[in-house]
């Protein structure tokens, strides 16, 4: 495959013909026809229109999954030209943004980070809270890389999930939390570290609704919520995962 600057494609050439990569620092869902993407480096989202997001779409995708150029311009309602000029220009603008890239990034390393293991205790649990609080104030990438990078160790003995569950419960009843109950992002983050230093596989995981705008952090373990409501899967839309 020839990779080109979608600004710079010669005679022939249509940009709307290769496949563009998403940044490992984006991530991205599309809820009810509009892209969504969460800068994580920055921890901010951006809401793409619906042509926008056509385009994102169209551009990520592989052969033979992807529809036509001449598709995407019917569809659009719009001569291919025009498509053309339009999808060079927000696919330019997305890797300017630092969303789109050229090739696709390297593997993760083999070995991820494992996080020590400790017995929980509900001290432990007020200083992973306070931990990301303090992260936080740093901006989000610092306390994700920090707290939800690092794999769990899940080697044998653990204490029953519902107990170490039970000793974060207890100390959040002490911290003196001044955005509770909005403080879903440092909280998920605290117990997903908290559940990982015991041993469990807990998935911090990130998901957004629209109308209105909202977006909701929580812990999974198996895909089944922890010290959330059950039916969070649903509400919102899980733009990631880790």
């Amino acid at each position: 495959m020839a990779w080109v600057d979608p600004s710079r494609h010669g005679p022939g050439e249509s940009v709307l013909a290769k496949q563009w990569f998403v940044s490992p620092h984006a991530a991205t869902a599309v809820v009810e026809e509009h892209l969504v993407l969460l800068d994580l480096w920055a921890g901010e989202y951006s809401v793409f229109d619906r042509v926008a997001t056509r385009f994102w779409v169209h551009s990520t995708s592989p052969w033979p999954s992807r529809i036509s150029a001449e598709e995407l311009a019917d569809q659009l309602g719009a001569p291919r030209t025009v498509i053309e000029q339009d999808a060079a220009l927000f696919i330019a603008e997305q890797i300017q943004a630092g969303w789109l890239q050229a090739r696709p990034s390297q593997p993760a390393a083999a070995t991820p980070d494992t996080v020590p293991r400790s017995r929980p205790s509900i001290a432990a649990a007020w200083k992973a809270r306070l931990r990301a609080d303090r992260l936080l104030k740093r901006g989000f990438w610092p306390a994700y890389d920090a707290l939800v990078r690092p794999i769990a160790v899940e080697a044998s003995p653990r204490v029953p999930i519902d107990v170490a569950v039970a000793k974060f419960a207890a100390a959040e009843n002490l911290y003196p939390s001044r955005d509770a109950p909005m403080d879903c992002l440092p909280r998920s983050m605290a117990l997903a570290r908290f559940l990982r230093c015991a041993g469990w596989p807990a998935e911090h995981v990130l998901g957004v609704r629209l109308y209105p705008f909202e977006a909701h952090a929580w812990v999974e373990l198996q895909r089944t919520p922890i010290h959330d409501r059950t039916d969070v899967g649903g509400v919102y839309t899980v733009i990631n995962r880790r």
